[in-house]
């Protein structure tokens, strides 16, 4: 029996997918006389990209981590356009 979900959950479980996300960095990013851009890169290798709960993962938006000791890096080239 399904809980007490919004109408947008019960549409996302009857297609099949999970309530669950990738492991996204949210990033909003501008420029002087640019267009903003408010996106996020998913993680490489996070087992919930294929049945992402907003269907938003693409090839394009998935990079890998580089470990670096205690740390890892993202790294990742983003366009922006004139208005």
């Amino acid at each position: 029996m399904l809980g007490p979900f919004y109408v947008g959950e019960h549409l996302v479980l009857a297609h099949g997918a999970d309530l669950a996300q990738g492991l996204a960095d949210p990033l909003a990013i501008s420029a002087p006389g640019k267009q903003p851009l408010i996106t996020h890169v998913f993680v490489a290798g996070d087992p919930y990209l294929g049945s992402d709960a907003v269907f938003g993962v693409k090839p394009s938006l998935v990079a890998e981590l580089a470990r670096e000791g205690d740390h890892a890096r993202l790294e990742y080239h983003f366009v922006l356009t004139s208005p």
